[in-house]
């Protein structure tokens, strides 16, 4: 049972704050809705609120922390949490355009969670050595690139720059990250008279 909180589906899965009488350590659960199986059961929530959030719990405890939970039947796994209040909170918190607003008996906030812009990505002038022809991608700000985010970068090339984008191919290359900046060594099509590269991160 639960008392002032609405449990979220996802997934053939109830996921909510559990118990009428728990006030400052009442659970959050998962419960297969189909057979009515608890999953598992993490203490210390209280009468909080949950929301889903981009595939994910965010959970506003009792004391005031907003908890965000991996929504898996298999056991409980806190990603990040973050005591946004000092009081008493039964509030439910809200989301708009990259913001969350949350607010308790005595106070309220709001918190910027839009991730940062990552660096425009900058395709260093190509250069040919003795071992072969290479093209060296960095971040524009020079800082330096991730291997997270160099496992994202696609690399598109044409022969011809009026085929429009219909003209432009994608390269199978292995890269090559070095120094925080993505590596291509002989890039497939260099024996062309000319040859044009652009470099940007997948969706």
């Amino acid at each position: 049972m639960n008392f002032l909180s609405t449990p979220i589906y996802h997934e053939g899965y109830l996921y909510g704050l559990f118990g009428d009488k728990k006030y400052g350590t009442g659970p959050l659960a998962c419960v297969e809705l189909a057979t009515g199986e608890e999953k598992w059961s993490q203490p210390g929530f209280g009468v909080g609120q949950v929301l889903l959030v981009d595939g994910h719990l965010l959970v506003q405890d009792d004391d005031g922390a907003l908890v965000l939970v991996k929504p898996d039947p298999q056991r409980y796994t806190q990603i990040a949490r973050y005591q946004a209040l000092n009081s008493k909170s039964w509030n439910g918190p809200a989301i708009s355009n990259g913001r969350i607003y949350a607010r308790s008996t005595k106070e309220g906030v709001c918190l910027e969670v839009t991730p940062k812009p990552l660096p425009k990505l900058r395709l260093e002038p190509a250069f040919t050595r003795a071992d072969g022809f290479h093209l060296l991608i960095g971040q524009e700000d020079g800082s330096p690139l991730d291997a997270a985010r160099a496992a994202n970068i696609a690399v598109f090339a044409t022969d011809d720059l009026g085929s429009g984008p219909a003209g432009w191919s994608e390269l199978t290359f292995a890269p090559i990250l070095s120094d925080g900046r993505l590596r291509l060594d002989d890039p497939p099509g260099t024996a062309a008279p000319q040859r044009f590269f652009k470099a940007q991160d997948r969706p």
